[in-house]
């Protein structure tokens, strides 16, 4: 999982080529329908430097992805309005989101078929406990949260 987003500053003024820099902060969607997990989560990930944006139902959410860019998208699947599988499948379709890393947060085994939904999505499952426990210096930050 690459969580580093490149952007390519052409200074067109003095003819330099082009610089690769990384950007301060990765830009997060987090949509889950608990209150009390999205406090958590923002919590920890504004902590390691992220901008979050947070909404507790699909729709909500899906409305945010479609109107600016994230380099993350992590939902949980029983949202209100539009489940998770549809959030992700719209997302997948917007230009501002189809590129975006997606965290499927989820405390229940889920079945084949949703697995099977969310592996053709290309995104990854896990409970929330999991995602707490990433090793973030494999992924380019200092350490873990």
């Amino acid at each position: 999982m690459n969580l580093t987003t490149y952007y390519v500053d052409q200074n067109l003024n003095n003819g330099d080529s082009a610089s690769v820099h990384t950007p301060d902060y990765v830009k997060v969607l987090l949509v889950h329908r608990e209150e009390g997990t999205l406090h958590v989560l923002k919590d920890m990930l504004s902590r390691k430097g992220c901008m979050v944006r947070t909404s507790s139902s699909g729709l909500d959410g899906m409305l945010h992805g479609r109107s600016e860019k994230f380099d993350w998208v992590i939902c949980g699947l029983d949202l209100p309005i539009i489940t998770g599988l549809e959030l992700i499948r719209t997302l997948r379709l917007c230009p501002t989101t189809k590129n975006s890393t997606v965290i499927i947060l989820s405390d229940v085994e889920e079945s084949s078929e949703c697995l099977m939904h969310i592996e053709r999505l290309d995104a990854t499952i896990m409970n929330v406990s999991d995602f707490q426990k990433l090793d973030w210096g494999e992924m380019g930050w200092k350490d873990e949260l």
